[in-house]
């Protein structure tokens, strides 16, 4: 066929081709815009959802402390009953007409809650700040985020003749909040509120944590604080470390400084998508590819067209969430927080507590192997080295299971002589320690005695951890590293565990340019890790 004809024919065949495929895909991305900003319309209805949520938990709290203050008599034994009996409020004031400062009394004896109050509020009376603005009692003020105590009035708002609003303020490790009311006399009546309770209340009321009873089945919602740090969280979809949130909102007055942040996957847009226009502009176009082939199908069979195959690969990355993390970090977080409110006298809350804190540790810990075995795997498992004291990280390692270890019994024996400022990857050998104790603690507990030592050698430093318990057979010396495997049942029996942490062990100390080995011992077993920790001369003492 001559050379004009055969390109007559291709651009009868690809240019109708061309020109739906560029249409197809105008209408496809058109139509991505649009859905994406639909979806994006959804979540943010879902966190506008959650923030009537949140709302209607500091309503109610405003419409039981406006109860509660409703002092018809200031008698300041009775504002202190009122604060003791109420686990919402943590103080109450009063002021009268002229601003001056009734209760806590100013020139009569006070307890230490009260002064404790004034302390914190300080700066409120001293900046003469006014409460209530007649100039304008029912517009909202601004919400201003500030820090060194600095404060704002949320809202005002005419509620039965009395106004009323939230007054907030940094100090601390948080914002902090006033309710106050001016009552008929034009006195001002406010309450301070529980932080720790209204976290709690607003927790409570959010969805759990468990995957399938969250309704999220590919987003991820956190609530953070005026820090951006993450205060709650729920939904099984695991965001990027990197990845920015498709919809932000502000939480309303008095928690303005708060945010909800949406994380969302965009696999089920793009599957509708799909499913959809561009499905539809692809079978349009193949159809037209087949009806213009078929009729030039003699210029085809002539010219001995070459048929170009089409293979489009289609990667689902599965990332497991470790919905663990959700759980502990609010375990930890409310048993710090239990530590500075427990009287020393109570003894059983005290009991209760240690164990709610050795747990959780050693849940972290659990967790801390599962995420490294997994980055192993992935080949994302490194160590990062920076300047520290080797001894400190060891002795902070130990403190962690002190209370654990003395409680069942153990003498601990700590021989430590890798002073002076290294390079070394903290975690890593806390993590290679955390392991090798944690075992003493379960297959030695008989025996009740531990010796952890340090040792430099030039540039390498030896960490041996050893015990007095039944050591390991000979038959599984070599077996104990590889993951998933256990000791008898002779010598693990009551025991739990994963298997993996001696093998991510000997992977962390390999990494850090050195091994990790079971060395001959007398009795009982010697783990001794063995890494590349060189001096920093510059900092050294």
């Amino acid at each position: 066929m001559k050379p004009k004809l055969a390109i007559i024919f291709s651009v009868l065949i690809l240019a109708p081709l061309a020109a739906m495929a560029w249409m197809g895909m105008k209408i496809a991305r058109d139509e991505r815009a649009m859905v994406s900003h639909r979806f994006d319309e959804l979540l943010a209805q879902r966190l506008a959802d959650v923030n009537s949520i949140v709302s209607k938990v500091v309503e109610s709290r405003a419409r039981n402390l406006q109860k509660i203050t409703d002092f018809q008599k200031i008698d300041h034994s009775t504002i202190r009953d009122v604060v003791r009996a109420e686990r919402t409020v943590r103080q109450i004031f009063v002021l009268d007409v002229d601003g001056k400062m009734i209760h806590p009394p100013l020139n009569e004896p006070r307890n230490q809650s009260e002064e404790e109050f004034l302390t914190r509020t300080r700066h409120i009376w001293e900046s003469g700040e006014s409460f209530f603005r007649p100039s304008d009692p029912a517009t909202p003020s601004p919400v201003k985020k500030t820090r060194k105590g600095k404060g704002k009035t949320d809202t005002e708002v005419i509620e039965n003749g009395e106004d009323r609003g939230w007054y907030t303020w940094y100090w601390g490790s948080g914002v902090n909040f006033i309710f106050w009311r001016q009552d008929t006399k034009g006195r001002v009546v406010g309450a301070e509120l529980d932080r720790l309770t209204l976290m709690a209340d607003i927790v409570g009321e959010l969805p759990e944590t468990s995957p399938g009873e969250t309704g999220l089945a590919d987003g991820r919602i956190q609530l953070v604080d005026s820090d951006g740090q993450p205060v709650y969280v729920w939904g099984s979809y695991e965001p990027a470390r990197d990845e920015r949130p498709r919809v932000i909102r502000d939480l309303d007055p008095p928690l303005g400084a708060w945010r909800l942040r949406y994380f969302a996957s965009m696999v089920t847009v793009g599957d509708e998508i799909g499913g959809g226009i561009v499905f539809g502009t692809l079978v349009s176009i193949g159809a037209l590819a087949l009806i213009m082939f078929a009729l030039a199908f003699y210029f085809v069979r002539e010219s001995g067209r070459e048929a170009r195959d089409a293979r489009q690969r289609v990667t689902f990355v599965n990332q497991v969430s470790h919905e663990l993390k959700t759980p502990l970090t609010n375990i930890r977080m409310y048993a710090e927080l239990l530590e500075d409110r427990i009287d020393e006298d109570d003894d059983q809350p005290r009991n209760y507590l240690e164990i709610i804190v050795t747990e959780s540790q050693r849940l972290s810990r659990l967790i801390g192997n599962v995420l490294t075995f997994a980055a192993k795997h992935r080949n994302k498992l490194t160590v990062r080295p920076v300047t520290g004291k080797i001894d400190d990280t060891i002795r902070a390692v130990i403190d962690q299971f002190r209370p654990s270890l003395e409680a069942d019994g153990f003498e601990i024996v700590v021989d430590l002589t890798g002073e002076g400022a290294s390079y070394f990857d903290a975690d890593a050998v806390g993590q290679i320690l955390s392991n090798l104790i944690g075992n003493v603690e379960k297959y030695a507990l008989q025996a009740g005695w531990i010796r952890i030592c340090a040792r430099r050698d030039g540039n390498m430093l030896a960490i041996s951890v050893e015990d007095r318990g039944p050591g390991i057979p000979a038959s599984a010396r070599k077996r104990i590293f590889q993951p998933f495997v256990r000791l008898s049942q002779r010598v693990a029996d009551g025991t739990s565990g994963t298997g993996i942490g001696l093998n991510i062990s000997r992977d962390l100390a390999r990494l850090h340019g050195g091994d990790l080995m079971l060395e001959p011992a007398k009795d009982g077993a010697l783990f001794r890790a063995v890494i590349l920790a060189p001096l920093d001369e510059e900092n050294h003492e």
